[in-house]
């Protein structure tokens, strides 16, 4: 067994795993629910990749191909209705050529499997393989013409991460599929492939594109952990269980109990670490709203509630404002920022009955972020020039 065959199974079991955490947090959620199927399928085509590597079959060889067929619409798919959420902007278009394609592809393995084995001359390889990878050069592309046409500043440089993290991605993957001439190809691109993934999976959990500086965060966060969770169980298989192989499923649950009872205080503390290391503003931002979410619960006047916010971010130097002011609309008080020229520009919280819960929304706003017009029926409560 080579290293391109245990590189195809490691990197389905990986995405395999990151798909189905996705999946498990929202099962309602398109944009959701495209991803899932996204990994879902790659997963696919690494594991038949794998068993075809492995055991040489024909058959698997053929089977590998349908996930492969199905890579660029269920790709093109999720990247579009990314790019279509409110707070990119983009438009919503359904992959309707690519899945004209798709269908001669598969009736292309159909005639393959029932006539002439079409899929195993070069002559059909080769567009297949410019099919498949040109489906996910689209989903580049795709988020190049997004990217020219938005204009803050900010949403261009996260959209341009993952543009070139895409290009970049797509273009080493493609180097593990091409022919070996003298030696083996270093099999980067599987090892690409989950990075990228596992960073657009954050990206959906955040409700935004994480940065490099948090990517990297993330990433020394689960690599700590990886290497905790291998020394807990290679040290107590190998100690204790070491030339008993009645205590190995012993040893095993053990060690899973350990590794649950860690968890949640390693996870937090390695957290806790990268972001003060990392991002020493938003660490310092979080704590900030931490203790204003205390206070908050003992506060019942509304200027006062307004004070209080509106100092907590003139404290943080996290947004750009030059003046707070705050409306009543329904049941809701909502705190606004002012534009250096006097505009109302964006919407700092929206408070309803449980305030302190209502200001985690202002740690996932960034300086620049969407502005929104006053609407008619709000009433101005307070206000503080900062």
């Amino acid at each position: 067994m080579d290293v391109q065959a245990v590189s195809a199974l490691l990197a389905a079991l990986v995405i395999l795993a990151i798909g189905a955490s996705v999946i498990l947090r929202n099962r309602t959620d398109r944009t959701y629910v495209s991803f899932s199927t996204f990994t879902f399928v790659v997963s696919a085509w690494q594991l038949c990749t794998f068993i075809e590597t492995a055991t040489g079959s024909a058959l698997w060889r053929w089977l590998a191909l349908w996930p492969a067929a199905t890579i660029p619409p269920t790709a093109i798919a999720f990247f579009r209705q990314f790019l279509a959420q409110p707070s990119i902007g983009g438009p919503h278009r359904p992959p309707r050529v690519t899945l004209a394609w798709t269908l001669l592809a598969y009736l292309a393995l159909i005639y393959g499997a029932v006539g002439w084995p079409v899929h195993e001359s070069l002559w059909f390889l080769v567009p297949f393989g410019a099919y498949v990878f040109g489906g996910l050069y689209r989903c580049v592309y795709d988020m190049f013409v997004q990217y020219r046409a938005t204009t803050k500043r900010v949403e261009r440089a996260r959209i341009r991460y993952l543009m070139l993290g895409g290009l970049l991605a797509t273009t080493l993957a493609l180097t593990d599929v091409l022919p070996r001439f003298v030696a083996a190809w270093p099999t980067v691109g599987n090892v690409l492939s989950i990075l990228y993934l596992y960073f657009i999976s954050q990206t959906l959990f955040r409700y935004r594109l994480i940065d490099v500086n948090e990517l990297v965060g993330k990433m020394a966060v689960l690599g700590s952990l990886v290497v905790l969770l291998w020394a807990v169980y290679g040290l107590l298989l190998s100690w204790v269980g070491g030339g008993q192989d009645g205590l190995f499923l012993l040893n095993a649950l053990v060690a899973s109990f350990v590794i649950l009872i860690l968890f949640e205080p390693v996870r937090a503390l390695l957290e806790n670490t990268v972001n003060r290391w990392l991002l020493r503003q938003r660490t310092e931002l979080r704590g900030r709203l931490e203790t204003l979410r205390r206070e908050l619960q003992h506060v019942v006047d509304v200027p006062d509630l307004v004070r209080r916010v509106i100092t907590a971010l003139e404290e943080s130097r996290r947004l750009a404002a030059k003046a707070g002011l705050a409306y009543i609309q329904g049941n809701h008080l909502l705190i606004a920022l002012l534009e250096p020229k006097g505009s109302l520009g964006r919407t700092a919280a929206k408070v309803g009955l449980d305030a302190a819960a209502a200001l985690k929304r202002i740690e996932e706003l960034p300086p620049g972020a969407d502005s929104v017009k006053a609407e008619p029926g709000r009433q101005p409560v307070a206000g503080r020039t900062l």
